[in-house]
């Protein structure tokens, strides 16, 4: 029963799709046994994705270290810096249209590829993942979907509510019972059609006090 495993790049030989099955072994493992895992990779989407902390190696020495999603995005150090330009960055349209044909081709293989964008600065990309979580329906991206409820931003807290609906999860119906008290009314709205989707029992007394509410809307 160890409490620490090394896994040296462990999904570099795989296909995407088994890649994918793989890692979400991994986190499932990680959460369930209490584990933690010195993760060894050349793949930065893959980083991004798995890792909560990153160290950067150059030359036997340690450069640079923090945040996964820090170093991923705005990295300091001049190496780590040439490790993430050379990151191909195709046009963000193409992005986009990508993002939208994943949702559409509805396999859960496709959920590692697309969680990173729900954090992109671009918020057009951040929508199209949102929506293509919510057509795959995968469990997997219930917990990101929930992370992005907590945004500033109300139409980022809608587009999640709204694919949150596809997913019959506890906790999605949980977080969607805290958003019928959101402070924007198209939130709430989407929180409301959302929780209908999943019909879930446990949300019959917060949608039944929503119906006192003043806001005809």
């Amino acid at each position: 029963e160890p409490k620490v495993l090394l896994l040296d790049e462990p999904v570099s030989a795989l296909d995407k799709s088994v890649e994918a099955q793989v890692l979400n072994l991994l986190l499932d493992l990680k959460d369930e046994l209490g584990l933690t895992f010195i993760f060894i990779s050349h793949d930065i989407s893959v980083v991004r994705y798995f890792c909560d902390r990153v160290a950067v190696m150059h030359r036997g020495r340690m450069v640079e270290t923090g945040p996964a999603e820090q170093i991923c995005t705005a990295p300091q150090e001049p190496y780590t810096q040439s490790l993430i330009s050379a990151v191909p960055n195709p046009d963000p349209r193409l992005r986009f249209a990508a993002l939208r044909s994943l949702g559409q081709v509805r396999q859960p293989e496709a959920v590692p590829h697309i969680l990173p964008f729900l954090t992109d600065s671009r918020k057009e990309l951040r929508f199209a993942a949102a929506e293509a979580l919510g057509q795959i329906r995968a469990v997997a991206a219930v917990r990101p979907l929930v992370e992005l409820m907590r945004e500033s931003d109300r139409n980022l807290r809608r587009a999640a509510a709204e694919a949150l609906g596809s997913i019959a999860d506890l906790e999605a119906v949980a977080s969607l019972i805290v958003a019928l008290e959101d402070e924007h009314w198209s939130v709430r709205c989407a929180a409301a059609t959302a929780l209908g989707r999943i019909r879930s029992a446990k949300s019959l007394p917060a949608l039944c006090s929503r119906l006192r509410d003043r806001d005809a809307t």
